[in-house]
């Protein structure tokens, strides 16, 4: 139990990170999606414990524990495969950037702690807060970097920046990193949805 405890305390704590990062650089570094891979990955060798059994030495619980990594893969398939998919269809049709990669890799990790039920929920609670985050994010005064997108100006991600004198345009690109870590933490706390 302690050991859950802590593998949900260092996933929540990343992913705080993830979002902070994502808010000042409109990026989601590869070290943080590796850590919570690396979090997980720890956190089920821990859970696998071996018992002396009539065939020699069997995991304990093996009934109970591959749900568990089973559904944690699973959920990092749908949770990353589907944003993916339909990124690549997205972009095909529009010729525009339709989601960052670093935010579908973000997914995949967070499908992992989730699972397939609960990782539903929370891709819906991270569309709602992305929805409120492109409306929030403007009006409290929010700029992406200048160097968020390497070739390409700011003023073509949000609007003007103070090197031009472009007039504003509606908000392109928003972080969803902030939306992904409280769609995680609605996940952890609803039920799932599936």
């Amino acid at each position: 139990m302690l050991i859950t405890v802590a593998a949900y305390g260092m996933f929540l704590a990343l992913l705080v990170v993830a979002a902070v990062i994502d808010l000042r650089e409109l990026r989601i570094p590869n070290a943080l999606v590796l850590a919570l891979v690396a979090v997980w990955v720890l956190w089920q060798a821990a859970r696998f414990d071996v018992v002396p059994g009539p065939l020699g030495v069997l995991p304990a619980s093996a009934v109970r524990l591959a749900p568990d990594i089973g559904e944690g893969l699973m959920g990092a398939l749908l949770l990353g495969g589907v944003p993916l998919v339909t990124a690549v269809l997205l972009e095909a049709a529009s010729h525009q950037r339709a989601v960052g990669g670093g935010d579908i890799k973000l997914l995949a990790a967070v499908g992992l702690y989730l699972g397939p039920g609960r990782g539903v929920v929370c891709v819906l609670a991270s569309c709602v807060a992305a929805l409120v985050l492109s409306v929030v994010l403007p009006r409290m005064g929010w700029r992406a970097p200048p160097d968020a997108r390497p070739g390409v100006p700011a003023c073509d991600v949000l609007g003007p920046s103070p090197r031009t004198e472009t007039p504003p345009r509606a908000l392109r690109a928003i972080p969803f990193g902030p939306a992904i870590a409280l769609g995680a933490l609605v996940g952890l706390l609803l039920p799932p949805a599936l």
